[in-house]
């Protein structure tokens, strides 16, 4: 069976504009990061919010670095251990834990600070 040369020519050129389109929509659209940046930030405020809650439920114990790691950790449940965002949130409060235990007062400048909003 012999196609005409014409049907040919148009199938390959219909081909490349359908891939080409393709590769233009995909090249063309944001980051996941940046489609996802006001979730990220909403839940650090969260994550940071828990935990600045369980310091004020216990008076004596804003500057003790023990209590702040156990905090950090225990503050780390739910829908936002789920999303895998919260060990991003935790090693960055940990790494500057004596900044951290005071800061985590103002929510969105901890945020501000790890890089999170």
């Amino acid at each position: 069976m012999k196609f005409p040369r014409i049907s040919i020519i148009l199938s390959a050129l219909c081909l490349f504009l359908l891939g080409g389109g393709i590769i233009f929509f995909y090249a063309h659209r944001p980051p996941p990061e940046a489609r996802d940046r006001d979730a990220y930030c909403a839940s650090c405020i969260s994550y940071a919010s828990r935990i600045d809650r369980m310091i004020q439920h216990n008076p004596d114990v804003r500057g003790n670095k023990g209590f702040f790691r156990y905090a950090v950790d225990v503050s780390c449940r739910g829908a936002l251990l789920a999303s895998h965002r919260c060990p991003s949130y935790r090693r960055s409060f940990l790494k500057d834990s004596n900044r951290f235990m005071y800061e985590i007062e103002n929510h969105l400048e901890a945020c501000q600070a790890i890089r999170a909003c």
